[in-house]
């Protein structure tokens, strides 16, 4: 961290005190890998300025590496998180960093799971979701010999509406994209439970042993409220693929809790089947996790049945 960054936390810190927030995390060197992040708790409600830094290069002490919590949230629910970097000198690149997987095996080589671009609105953020349980990420800021200034990492939280699916059926179940979008997209999704945690091998990328980019998964089911989260290839969570994927290499997150699409691509087509009914889902922003509630009731034939 050069002087400036330290002087313009305080200014920013001030800055804070008077409006009744207080915000302004500095960077602290060394912070070049994922064993020397910087620890940040992120706050609770939008927030300009919650990091702040200085990096002029993406290799050695260029690399700016935080350990980023976001905090339990008072409501239950999905929330998307945003951290938008700005500079005076424009031209960092934040990462979503991660981890690599071999044969549905998470590794240990760390690995960028997202990368900011220029081309969204506002340019240069990356995007997460949580439950309400909130999470941990590791997050990496890097430079170049332009970007003299220091940066700033806005962070924004806003709450994510579920679109409502379909009631079935208690017991195994398929849920698949296979067919429902022309051309096909190459589709990646997960169930999560009613306290929207990742149920373990409850995801699929790829139709098992076929061609196919539309996923394919077939569990069984209790009554209860699931949630499909669904984005284009790559989603991630913590969790390994399980056996029945057709893709075991995709990229994983560190720590549970987080769920992340790698894709700033738009537009694209999510509609699927769940057990059997249609379910209209539309990834209209970059990096966008689209989610998809769906009950399981008992059978109304076995409702009706009683022993006289």
């Amino acid at each position: 961290m050069r002087a400036t960054s330290a002087v313009r936390a305080l200014t920013l810190l001030a800055g804070a005190l008077l409006a009744g927030t207080v915000f302004a995390q500095a960077e602290t060197e060394p912070n070049d890998s994922k064993a020397t992040a910087n620890l940040i708790t992120l706050p609770l409600v939008n927030t300009t300025g919650a990091i702040t830094g200085n990096s002029t290069s993406a290799a050695g002490v260029g690399l700016d590496y935080f350990r980023v919590t976001t905090p339990v949230q008072a409501l239950p629910g999905f929330y998307r998180h945003r951290l938008i970097c700005t500079s005076t000198t424009v031209g960092h690149t934040v990462n979503i960093r991660g981890l690599n997987q071999v044969a549905g095996v998470p590794g240990t080589t760390d690995s960028a799971v997202q990368a900011s671009v220029t081309t969204t609105t506002p340019a240069r953020f990356i995007q997460w979701y949580t439950s309400q349980a909130g999470g941990e990420l590791y997050v990496r800021v890097t430079g170049a010999a332009a970007t003299t200034a220091d940066y700033s990492l806005d962070y924004e939280v806003l709450t994510v509406t579920p679109t409502v699916g379909p009631s079935i059926n208690e017991g195994a179940r398929t849920i698949t994209t296979v067919g429902q979008s022309a051309p096909q997209t190459d589709t990646d999704l997960w169930v999560y439970d009613s306290s929207r945690a990742a149920m373990v091998g409850f995801g699929n990328d790829d139709e098992f042993g076929t061609a196919s980019l539309g996923s394919v998964l077939t569990r069984t089911y209790t009554p209860g409220v699931y949630y499909l989260a669904i984005t284009n290839f790559n989603f991630a969570n913590n969790l390994g693929s399980p056996a029945d994927d057709d893709f075991r290499t995709g990229l994983v997150t560190d720590f549970p809790g987080i769920i992340v699409s790698s894709s700033a691509t738009v537009g694209l087509d999510l509609d699927s089947l769940i057990g059997g009914v249609p379910a209209t889902a539309l990834k209209s922003g970059p990096f966008e996790v689209v989610f998809v509630s769906f009950d399981i009731v008992v059978p109304v034939e076995l409702m009706d049945f009683k022993i006289e």
